[in-house]
């Protein structure tokens, strides 16, 4: 994994709602210390593609576990791409949707810049451009993780507050995150 690692805490609702993980950076000596750790033990996307092919017998990932590595591995693209990552990241999964939603991922200066400037539709520009190219990618990932097939990948970033919002459009369900359809029969 690439930066600092993050610390999770699931969240769950009791009713028909979304299941969460949401994951903060703690103080810079437990980040220097979980750094070390995950880069122990960490796995580039490429050798986690390598072992999938070379161990059929691999599985998508499920519950939390999927909630977190569906965060971490967003969070690390972010900060091997941009630089630098949020502050908060938390992955939603409601039945066939999935939605990460990343906090306080800091602009780079360039884009501080542009913004004081009076352009912040250039920096929001910028970034749309920047993840329709890493669609492909953001897009396997998850098709790797959950055993599915992305439909669509629809990102938005916003600059007050400083959010980020990445969305796949699954193919079917996800196991173990339901949802509640209203379908419109009409009056006849």
């Amino acid at each position: 994994m690439c930066g600092a690692s993050f610390q999770t805490r699931a969240e769950t609702s009791a009713e028909v709602g979304p299941r969460a993980r949401e994951t903060h950076i703690g103080s810079t000596s437990e980040q220097q210390s979980r750094q070390a750790n995950a880069e122990r033990l960490a796995v580039s996307d490429t050798e986690r593609s390598e072992l999938a092919r070379d161990d059929s017998g691999l599985r998508p990932l499920a519950s939390g576990r999927l909630l977190s590595e569906i965060t971490n591995r967003i969070v690390s693209l972010m900060r091997e791409h941009y630089g630098r990552g949020p502050i908060k990241a938390k992955t939603y999964v409601l039945d066939n949707l999935i939605v990460c939603v990343l906090s306080d991922s800091g602009f780079i200066a360039i884009e501080r810049t542009m913004m004081g400037g009076g352009e912040p539709e250039r920096v929001l520009e910028m970034r749309r451009d920047f993840q329709r190219m890493m669609k492909v990618r953001y897009s396997a990932m998850i098709e790797e993780l959950t055993g599915r097939k992305v439909l669509a990948f629809l990102s938005q970033a916003h600059v007050e507050p400083d959010l980020t919002i990445e969305m796949f459009l699954m193919d079917s369900p996800l196991a173990g995150f339901g949802a509640l359809e209203l379908v419109d029969l009409g009056d006849g």
